[in-house]
């Protein structure tokens, strides 16, 4: 463990009037540790130096730089790191809206919706979308009569200029009717952009073009898909991703101490540690407690019980702070830095900072880092030696599996439909724009009929019909007609088991059928079945359909079916006499399918999935 000495402000802070109002100056303590950070870790990758009982050199993945909250100091050590070209992974969590790859997608779809805005247009031509140098952006601007739009329109045929117009226009036209993913998709992928993006802005901006992608999708699954409505939607949305800092990659992580649990790295450096968090009501939040929400009034101003609230909330922030030294302590597994940059304030008790100079002065021994004073615990100085050259192992034979025949693959299940089993189509149904709409509801009320009334006394049945009818729309002498109709059918003697109490309504299988094929299944759901000692009786019902009149004008679809099911009940009551039929609501009439129509049915089949098994 090394404990650098804390960098604290100049006197006088010089300020460029020239940098953002957010960026850090050149000489703060912020920029200053980034940069001493950067250079040590470019040190230990240029000199190959290795830890001890390493024989391998250190590489950017050994590095893990964890921080108490992202800024200040996370995006001034990524850019210090980039700007050594130091592999490194990006911040674990960021803005979507604030990546640099998913500005110039956004300024790309503000293009092709207000051509003549001319400050997004130039931003537009500068990115990597477009390409344009600063000069030549000069060169289209400066002394222009009109909009940029129209000044590159006039010097498209210039080399410089020529390809982003071609560009540009084609976007244009696709965006009268393109939804948003297929839009931005074939300017990343049909125009290249993608790989443009990539090679000026890093690999880390991958993840922020997939979730710009993954955005759309979301979009044109809620809203109608308009370009002008995602871009509102999602600059609105302030989406926030989090990066997957476990997949490997050889790159230096700046990442939370919240975002590390269940992290480790070789070396793990702390540089944010001298300050302490605010409490949430600081903040204006309210303050909860077990007796209620409060409201933070000034200390000035509030009550002995809002002082003890705020006593409370500030212990238990500062106890989560001590919490989260614990987690960035013990990810590291050989290395540890603790190191921090003051602000006018100066060291606060009780940071982690604090609490860790007092351990390194007690257990450390004084040691110079970048000409201060600091403290090491441990054999710090072998950090620093040469990798040593690997001992290649000898071979070792191979493993007996390996001269093994592989076994057979595992058959993968593939499911049995009627419409895979005959390429045949379904069969016409009736227009209710061209029939009588009672003729549809009255299918729906038999079908309801057939599956309910079978569990109600039989006595009571033609009561509970009528009524059901009636209350869906049928006049009374309709309605006991539908009635009279019905119970003939659950009274009809060769199918009157198949409505008995012992029946059943709506029920699902699944049966091997091993004559269609390895691996062949149907799965299917039987509308009424009864099971007997000796017989299976199958009924499925066809509902807002013309009955046929004989069974062979039936459509090859429904036989299709209760062929299937037919095979499928054969496997499943072995012994048993199977017997099947269609009921038709539009009647309602019942009607038996023979066994020599559903065996011929079944041969097609066969012949149809399984050419080599159906000839044998």
């Amino acid at each position: 463990m090394e404990f650098w000495t804390a960098l604290a402000p100049p006197p006088v802070l010089p300020v460029d009037p020239y940098l953002p109002v957010d960026a850090e100056q050149p000489d703060s303590p912020v920029v200053i540790l980034a940069q001493r950070i950067a250079s040590q870790i470019q040190e230990w990758l240029d000199s190959g130096a290795a830890l001890p009982g390493y024989e391998k050199p250190i590489t950017p993945g050994d590095i893990m730089i964890l921080l108490p909250k992202r800024e200040p100091f996370g995006s001034e050590v990524i850019r210090q790191l980039k700007l050594r070209r130091i592999a490194v992974a990006g911040a674990d969590r960021i803005t979507l809206t604030e990546q640099m790859a998913v500005m110039d997608l956004m300024a790309l779809g503000r293009f092709v919706l207000l051509p003549e805005d001319d400050l997004n247009l130039a931003a537009l031509l500068r990115s990597p979308l477009c390409g344009l140098s600063e000069d030549d952006l000069f060169a289209l601007c400066h002394g222009r009569e009109a909009t940029v739009w129209q000044s590159l329109e006039r010097q498209k045929s210039q080399p410089a200029f020529e390809p982003a117009h071609t560009f540009l226009r084609a976007m244009l036209a696709r965006a009268d009717y393109a939804p948003p993913f297929e839009f931005y998709t074939h300017a990343l992928t049909g125009w290249s952009k993608r790989r443009d993006l990539l090679a000026r802005l890093g690999p880390e901006s991958t993840d922020a073009i997939e979730e710009f992608l993954s955005q759309a999708l979301t979009y044109e699954r809620a809203h109608t898909p308009s370009l002008e409505g995602f871009l509102d939607w999602l600059a609105r949305g302030n989406t926030e991703i989090k990066r997957d800092m476990e997949r490997g990659r050889d790159e230096v992580r700046v990442m939370t101490v919240h975002g590390a649990k269940g992290l480790e790295a070789d070396i793990v450096i702390l540089p944010d540690t001298t300050t302490l968090p605010d409490p949430p009501s600081r903040k204006g939040h309210l303050l909860y407690t077990m007796e209620g929400p409060l409201y933070p009034q000034p200390e000035s101003e509030a009550p002995e019980r809002i002082k003890q609230a705020k006593q409370a909330e500030a212990e238990e922030t500062h106890k989560e702070h001590r919490r989260l030294l614990y987690v960035a302590l013990t990810r590291a597994r050989e290395r540890l830095y603790v190191c921090g940059f003051e602000n006018r304030r100066g060291v606060q008790p009780g940071s982690w900072y604090a609490l860790a100079r007092t351990a390194a002065e007690a257990l450390g021994r004084p040691i110079t880092r970048h000409g201060e004073t600091a403290h090491a615990f441990g054999h710090v100085e072998q950090d620093t030696r040469p990798a040593g050259r690997a001992v290649r192992p000898a071979p070792s034979p191979p493993a007996a599996w390996m001269s093994r025949q592989a076994p057979p693959d595992h058959v993968v299940p593939r499911l049995i439909r009627p419409s895979d089993a005959l390429d045949m189509p379904e069969p016409q149904s009736l227009s209710p724009l061209r029939t009588d709409p009672m003729r549809f509801r009255r299918g729906n009320v038999v079908h309801a009929l057939l599956a309910r009334l079978p569990e109600s006394a039989p006595d009571a049945r033609r009561a509970l019909a009528i009524r059901y009818a009636t209350r869906q729309g049928f006049e009374p002498e309709e309605a006991a007609l539908l009635a009279e109709e019905t119970l003939r059918v659950l009274d009809d003697p060769e199918f009157a088991p198949a409505f008995a109490p012992s029946s059943k309504a709506e029920i699902a299988f699944l049966a091997a059928l091993p004559e269609l094929g390895q691996g062949a299944q149907i799965n299917g759901r039987i509308d009424r079945l009864a099971v007997t000692d000796t017989e299976v009786l199958i009924l499925d019902f066809k509902t807002n359909r013309p009955p046929p009149a004989r069974e062979e004008d039936v459509g090859p679809l429904y036989l299709a079916q209760m062929a299937l099911y037919r095979a499928a009940a054969i496997r499943i009551f072995p012994g048993r006499r199977i017997v099947c039929g269609l009921l038709w609501t539009d009647g309602p009439t019942l009607m038996r399918l023979s066994d020599p129509l559903l065996d011929r049915q079944m041969a097609g089949i066969r012949r149809q999935l399984d050419p080599e098994g159906g000839h044998s």
